[in-house]
């Protein structure tokens, strides 16, 4: 499903998840950042928090609310919000205390967030027009995810989107589900395989390799 994104005044906004330690140079969503910029005609932004397995039950609103402040510096832009694992989770608590600010795409990377778009949020969100693509990613081996839709990973509040894929969609409510199989919790963003979910990201075409950068 493609979408129309404005060159110049796009921005892509990357949450990570668990276990990031912030300013670490090959932290997914600064790499993340410096490809954008490298090679599309957007801008990027980076959402950074570090949090243990644990203590994640702890400070979640804090980190939502980091997001929801540079959310606020990008109005009148077309914005994109891309989470990995727990930082999909982030953005749903952001999105939800905004009250659905509009979001042309939400990139949902092996999430830890309620799978039940009833739940969610995101049938509401769709419906109303206030978020357009819709893109959840599904890792077939993600052990991490496994752990999370355990009770013990539930009273954690830890939920399991990129396990199961979509609940209880919409009939209004499109998204596009990318599975690959022999993935685990973060493959995505693997060396081998990291252009390729860029590309997947921003919907910049047939995968091509020449004349890319990082």
């Amino acid at each position: 499903m493609p979408i129309t994104l404005r060159p110049g005044k796009t921005v892509y906004i990357l949450v990570n998840g668990i276990l990031t330690f912030p300013g670490e140079s090959d932290n997914w969503n600064g790499k993340g950042v410096t490809w954008i910029h490298l090679n599309t005609p957007h801008k990027a932004e980076k959402i950074e928090y570090f949090v243990g397995p644990i203590s994640r039950v702890l400070g979640q609103k804090e980190r939502s609310r980091k997001l929801i402040k540079t959310l606020t510096y990008y109005q009148g832009w077309d914005i994109v919000l891309v989470g990995h694992s727990n930082g999909c989770d982030v953005i749903l608590d952001a999105l939800a205390e905004m009250g659905c600010p509009r979001i042309e795409a939400l990139h949902l990377i092996s999430a830890a967030c309620e799978a039940d778009f009833d739940k969610n949020g995101l049938n509401f969100s769709v419906c109303f027009g206030w978020v357009g693509l819709v893109r959840v990613y599904v890792a077939g081996k993600d052990w991490a995810l496994k752990l999370a839709d355990t009770v013990t990973g539930k009273v954690l509040g830890y939920g399991s989107l990129g396990k199961s894929g979509p609940v209880n969609l919409g009939k209004a409510t499109p998204v596009e589900t990318v599975t690959e199989p022999e993935f685990g919790h973060s493959d995505w963003f693997h060396d081998d395989h990291f252009a390729e979910t860029m590309r997947l990201l921003t919907d910049s075409g047939p995968l091509q390799t020449q004349g890319e950068q990082i």
